[in-house]
């Protein structure tokens, strides 16, 4: 399975990162621009089985996404996993650094088709998919050191 991996340091200590991202209200301000709609579609609110629904525009078309938190740790680290026909998990940690936290989002993703699809899915998808996570933690960075 691919994945991609970003990451940023934040000045701001790793249960405050951790808040921003646990929480629905403040998360959705950290979306790129081609996520809409975003809205909580579980009776949690945060936490395990939170679950969020977007849909994500681009070029190719628009694809609505669904995703549940998997998986809990806070301060350290939390897991949102994808459902549906185009399965992906992204974990995010929060490790204390010299300034403050360094927090890191890796996604592991299916790309399916031919093999010679799946190269150029691959390639394309993987710039694609880091550029998304790195605009998500460049907006928590300025979150929190705002």
């Amino acid at each position: 399975m691919p994945s991609v991996t970003a990451e940023v340091d934040v000045a701001a200590p790793p249960a405050e990162a951790f808040a921003v991202l646990a929480d629905p209200d403040r998360r959705r301000r950290l979306l790129p621009d081609n996520f809409t709609g975003f809205r909580v579609v579980s009776d949690v609110r945060s936490g395990p089985g939170t679950r969020m629904a977007f849909r994500i525009v681009t070029r190719q078309g628009a694809h609505e996404s669904e995703v549940e938190v998997a998986a809990w740790d806070p301060p350290h680290a939390l897991t949102e996993r994808a459902l549906g026909d185009s399965p992906y998990t992204v974990r995010w940690t929060f490790a204390p650094s010299e300034t403050g936290t360094r927090v890191q989002a890796t996604m592991d993703y299916t790309v399916a088709g031919s093999i010679l699809h799946r190269l150029v899915e691959r390639w394309f998808a993987r710039r694609a998919l880091e550029q998304s996570l790195l605009v998500e933690l460049l907006r928590l960075k300025e979150m929190l050191e705002t």
